[in-house]
């Protein structure tokens, strides 16, 4: 049974501590423990990129090829200054691996689907197109025993992560036609840190889509403000690393804009936080923010025509104690 990271080691590498050589520092958000590791022992779980919902079970690891060999030379031309098709592509294509594969993600694109399935049967058990409850189970409607929790929806996590995989090229199409802003750490004292789920989200002024921020080095993140659709046009168009609506400007970060960066990336990690930097200030810095993760929200407005279902990712409080 192949043990498959669902986040790249060729990205964790890049926050390797020069204290340590090549290892980095490990922080566990449930106790603050602190482990020095290396990329091969992080964020890697049993048959974690096999999906028995493929066609293709290993099909994501084929999509990798494209992305992982190219990941540090796309980080140095950012870098750099410079912009390619090529770079976008790549980073693009770890977001979308990331938010596809995931433990996190596939907690969060379950919920989602647990709510649809749920206002899906209560319609359809409005509209009588549900044989009736058996009289053992207490002669109740379907919908009544969904409200007071005698039946639940139940969806097998592969199941979202199954689809996230079949349009994974679609989420690299929409992440490299949006606007990016590349964050550079001009600090001395202050550097980016990782997670087991670096896809941090952050509410964008003026607008109903989060922003998300993503760090790629230990001196380098973006922060992206995502495009809503993508048509058939700007997929075949991502495949020849063509992104014709990406937009970027580049900001350089002082010392408390790297830590507010800092900040969300704690907060919307799912278990682990990892550093290139580790001391009192550090592990303060995270144990103040340690009780946060990803959730997704929903909202749902009823009707006579039935419900229609509003999702989005937002940091919330969660206690890790």
């Amino acid at each position: 049974m192949a043990l498959d990271h669902y986040v790249s080691q060729v990205h964790l590498k890049n926050f390797y501590a020069p204290a340590l050589g090549q290892e980095m520092y490990g922080v566990r958000k449930r106790d603050l423990k602190v482990f020095p590791c290396n990329s091969r022992s992080q964020c890697r779980i049993p048959d974690g990129s096999s999906n028995k919902y493929l066609v293709e079970p290993r099909f994501v690891e084929e999509f990798l090829k494209t992305v992982e060999p190219k990941y540090n030379a796309a980080v140095e031309t950012l870098r750099s200054g410079a912009v390619s098709g090529e770079a976008i592509y790549v980073i693009s294509g770890f977001i979308g691996f990331v938010t596809s594969c995931s433990p996190a993600a596939m907690r969060l694109n379950r919920a989602w689907l647990e709510k649809f399935v749920e206002s899906t049967t209560r319609q359809m058990d409005y509209m009588g197109k549900l044989s009736p409850v058996p009289d053992e189970l207490g002669g109740e409607t379907i919908s009544s025993m969904l409200a007071s929790g005698k039946v639940f929806v139940d969806v097998d996590p592969k199941y979202p992560q199954a689809i996230g995989i079949s349009n994974i090229l679609e989420r690299t199409a929409a992440v490299g036609n949006s606007s990016w802003e590349i964050l550079i750490a001009r600090t001395s004292d202050r550097s980016f840190m990782t997670s087991d789920y670096p896809c941090a989200v952050q509410r964008s002024i003026g607008s109903p889509i989060f922003a998300r921020i993503v760090p790629l080095a230990a001196d380098i993140a973006i922060r992206i403000y995502p495009r809503r659709r993508v048509d058939r046009r700007l997929l075949e168009s991502a495949l020849q690393n063509d992104f014709p609506h990406f937009r970027y400007r580049r900001k350089n970060l002082g010392a408390s804009e790297v830590g507010d960066v800092n900040r969300r990336i704690i907060r919307c990690a799912e278990m682990n936080v990892y550093s290139s930097v580790m001391n009192t200030s550090v592990r303060n810095f995270i144990n103040k923010n340690r009780n946060f993760r990803t959730e997704t929200v929903s909202t749902i407005n009823s009707s006579e025509q039935g419900d229609l279902l509003f999702f989005q990712q937002r940091e919330m409080p969660f206690n890790y104690d």
